[in-house]
């Protein structure tokens, strides 16, 4: 099971609009919300998908799958630096659950006196 700040391996993923990339094409561009495995089929994905399409270009997140579906199963918040934020259960996302967790992810990322002198 990956482990909250682990990196996350670099795996082949499909947008729900059917680009296909590598997880890594999207680091320091974008934060990626990899959705494995879940009841929901892929046209009510994307449906949901475009529905919140502001809210997602304002977080700067990509919504993809895995091509190869070796990975745990559930929704999994990957930062634009390729660590793992937050895993939530597989099936619909909370998109305000979601936002929160990046908004202080983004906070302490920014904010971070750990590394200061």
């Amino acid at each position: 099971m990956w482990e909250k700040g682990s990196p996350v391996a670099d795996v082949e993923v499909e947008t729900l609009d059917r680009v296909r990339r590598r997880l890594r094409d999207y680091r320091r561009r974008s934060h990626v919300l990899l959705l494995v495995g879940g009841p929901e089929s892929r046209e009510a994905q994307e449906a949901r998908a475009r529905e919140e399409s502001r809210r997602w270009i304002w977080l700067s997140t990509v919504l993809a799958r895995p091509t190869d579906f070796g990975l745990p199963p559930g929704n999994h918040l990957i930062s634009r630096w390729g660590e793992l934020i937050s895993t939530y259960p597989p099936g619909p996302w909370d998109v305000k659950r979601i936002e929160d967790d990046l908004l202080h992810w983004e906070a302490q990322d920014c904010c971070d006196l750990r590394q200061a002198p």
